[in-house]
């Protein structure tokens, strides 16, 4: 087996189950993980993971961070079970690691959640308003996490010091919501709206003037968002797809190779 192995977290859920036609049956939810050596190409291991409707992924060591907003929860699965659940922030949408594996950083309609990784200890950092969260992302340093999203049809960016705990809030011109986000220097977070690049300043909690780019593909069906790391880190990749049917959210941790993620 390779040191490059790629986690996909699958769900028969998508977010347009999430207004069924009146009277329309829906399937029951399942959600499953599946582990893929990349050199060979071949499933090394699958599992499922219950009646969730999954909507993030984050691997830490030999731990995966599963977000499931329907039941307000992080699951945490490791290597040896069983996996344990933690109750976390009303509707949390995506988590991401600190470099250094010491703490998970989970985006919810109301707060930032804080997971130690030793202790597995919640802590809630709040900020009003809520908002309808979609990604997240931290800073090489460690220093800084943005989460996105959108409120009453603009899009919005909250940026964590996570030093401090304290939170601010930047409302984007010019987009109707923010679906992902990336950080290219330690103080500059790229965000991915529905139509366009964007870019914010986490220093001053302000949005760049003149700094956004189209990204020729329209609506909210497809996202994607990544950024290269330094050295010291291990390089993510990140996919998301949602379709009808089937919801994807994959990472993928190399130590040697940098993946270049395409939708």
């Amino acid at each position: 087996m390779s040191d490059c192995q790629l986690y996909a977290l699958l769900s028969n859920y998508s977010e347009a189950a999430a207004w069924p036609p009146p009277n329309s049956p829906q399937p029951t939810p399942v959600a499953a993980i599946e582990i893929v050596d990349l050199a060979s190409l071949r499933r090394v291991d699958f599992f499922e993971i219950g009646a969730r409707k999954p909507t993030g992924l984050e691997l830490v060591g030999r731990d995966l961070y599963v977000v499931d907003p329907s039941h307000n929860e992080v699951v945490v699965i490791a290597v040896a079970p069983p996996a344990r659940t933690l109750s976390v922030s009303p509707a949390p949408s995506d988590c991401e690691a600190a470099p250094d594996g010491s703490r998970v950083y989970v985006a919810g309609s109301q707060a930032i959640d804080v997971i130690d990784t030793t202790s597995l200890l919640v802590q809630s950092v709040p900020f009003q308003p809520p908002f309808a969260a979609s990604g997240v992302a931290i800073s090489d340093d460690g220093g800084t996490v943005v989460a996105v999203g959108e409120r009453a049809g603009t899009g919005v960016a909250v940026v964590l010091d996570t030093a401090a705990r304290s939170v601010r809030q930047v409302d984007l011109a010019g987009t109707n919501t923010a679906l992902d986000a990336a950080f290219i220097k330690n103080n500059l977070a790229v965000v991915l709206t529905g139509s366009s690049f964007m870019q914010v300043d986490t220093s001053s909690a302000t949005q760049v003037p003149g700094a956004t780019v189209p990204t020729g593909v329209r609506g909210s069906a497809r996202r994607s968002a990544s950024a290269r790391c330094s050295s010291a880190r291990p390089r993510l990749a990140r996919w998301r797809s949602t379709t009808p049917r089937l919801r994807s959210s994959v990472l993928s941790q190399c130590r040697s190779a940098t993946l270049s993620p395409s939708m």
